[in-house]
């Protein structure tokens, strides 16, 4: 009898203590993913939309390749913009040159290759509906602006 009274007992605290542990499991709040998406929260213009169009754009769109007036090689030279205006306008995808050409309209580019990655192209629409911000490191160390005296 004593033998069945501890089988009971054992048996429902391994009962209650699962009841336990399936409630901590389901209270438990989810865990955040450690490595988001490139595209959650704030998007780099120099780590993330840079590299795109040095890759994709720069072949035509340089200093030395001036198709379309348009020179990706900077944030400045990409905010003035080429022949047909400015490249983006910030805060408005839908009103960006650079978005309408990447989706083909009017012309499809980069011209002759394959288009960019549909992620590619959210990246760059997510960047300038967030306001195109310019996040370049500045360059370290100025030389001293001080005069020096000659006497």
């Amino acid at each position: 009898m004593m033998h069945f009274k501890r089988h009971i007992f054992l048996t429902s605290l391994i009962g209650v203590s699962i009841v336990g542990l399936r409630w901590f499991c389901v209270a438990a709040p989810p865990k955040k993913n450690p490595h988001p998406a490139p595209t959650a929260g704030k998007v780099s213009y120099y780590h993330q939309i840079r590299p795109i169009l040095m890759t994709k754009c720069l072949p035509c769109h340089s200093t030395a390749n001036h198709a379309g007036m348009l020179d990706v090689t900077s944030y400045t030279a990409l905010l003035k913009g080429g022949a047909h205006g400015p490249a983006f306008v910030k805060g408005q995808p839908a009103k960006s040159l650079i978005v309408g050409y990447l989706h083909g309209k009017p012309m499809l580019m980069p011209k002759g290759g394959p288009p960019l990655p549909k992620e590619q192209i959210a990246l760059i629409e997510k960047w300038i509906a967030q306001g195109a911000v310019d996040d370049t490191p500045k360059p370290h160390g100025k030389p001293s602006q001080q005069k020096v005296s000659h006497r």
